[in-house]
């Protein structure tokens, strides 16, 4: 990951962000941090100015300097960051920057326990075209155990092989995880007959997943799991498989399968990443480990 984008609000959340991506270099090693606030500062400006009328600085050099102090705060050398405040041009002009800026990394904050919207950050991570991490209240800063979710999708691919190459990097443990179903083919039966019927369905399914884990060459670190995903969401049972076992972060791809797009933002995705989901949700597209 040779650059990374971390997106900060002055709020409390921010020193758990840093301290998660602080943790994060000390691993990847980042070639470049970027601390980035986005203000509409015009609008910010006449505001402060109204309470702080003596002020004979802009508002701009206040956030700067804070940022850098949260930054330092956080054990973030201050010569390994550079900070960018977005001051106007909405969000056409700060995207434009973004592509400009080839990030391989862009991390937000996701409020769990805090009050927050999410507006902000839903919106750009749709419209980027780099990896977005999302990091809550809770995060642990340490990548012991990865879980990635597959369809065999190439987006699940993807996810899967830039996990492999971490498990490698790091000598980490990582998990695909497959949610099959019981073809509508064996209903009704199905409910009369159903042990015998998920059994033989779930020896295909692993026979499945154990020849596409092979195939792609991954990691010797790489592990694999089912689910029998019954009358439950996709997004549930990947939820609760984390929570059980102890996930440090889930990755997955920004699409899934293409008839009815099941990992596309807006779906499995977008529940995982809803404000009642504590866990640090990471989202892959393009190329973010060169």
């Amino acid at each position: 990951m040779n650059k990374v984008a971390v997106f900060l609000d002055l709020t409390k959340i921010d020193q758990n962000i840093l301290n998660y991506v602080k943790e994060m270099d000390a691993r990847i090693h980042f070639k470049e941090i970027h601390l980035v606030h986005y203000v509409e500062l015009q609008d910010s400006t006449d505001e402060f100015s109204k309470h702080f009328p003596d002020l004979d600085r802009p508002l701009e050099d206040f956030i700067q300097e804070e940022l850098a102090e949260r930054a330092i705060d956080a054990g973030i050398d201050e010569n390994r960051f550079t900070i960018k405040i977005h001051t106007s041009g909405g969000y056409d002009k700060l995207l434009a920057w973004m592509s400009e800026m080839q990030f391989n990394l862009c991390v937000f904050g996701k409020k769990v326990i805090y009050n927050g919207t999410g507006v902000f950050s839903g919106k750009v991570s749709r419209l980027i075209h780099q990896a977005v991490l999302f990091i809550t209240e809770t995060s642990r800063p340490n990548w012991e155990k990865i879980l990635v979710p597959i369809d065999y999708s190439n987006f699940s691919e993807k996810s899967l092989k830039f996990a492999s190459k971490l498990a490698d990097e790091l000598s980490i443990q990582v998990t695909a995880l497959h949610m099959f179903q019981v073809p509508p083919v064996y209903f009704p039966i199905v409910k009369e007959k159903s042990e015998p019927v998920i059994h033989e369905v779930r020896k295909k399914a692993q026979k499945r997943i154990n020849d596409y884990t092979q195939k792609l060459g991954l990691s010797k670190n790489l592990e694999t799991d089912l689910i029998y995903a019954n009358d439950k969401t996709i997004a549930s049972c990947i939820y609760d498989y984390a929570r059980s076992n102890y996930i440090d972060l889930i990755v997955m791809g920004f699409k899934g399968k293409k008839d009815d797009e099941e990992f596309l933002i807006g779906s499995v995705a977008e529940r995982l990443i809803q404000s009642d989901r504590d866990l640090p949700v990471m989202l892959v597209q393009g190329k973010i480990m060169d």
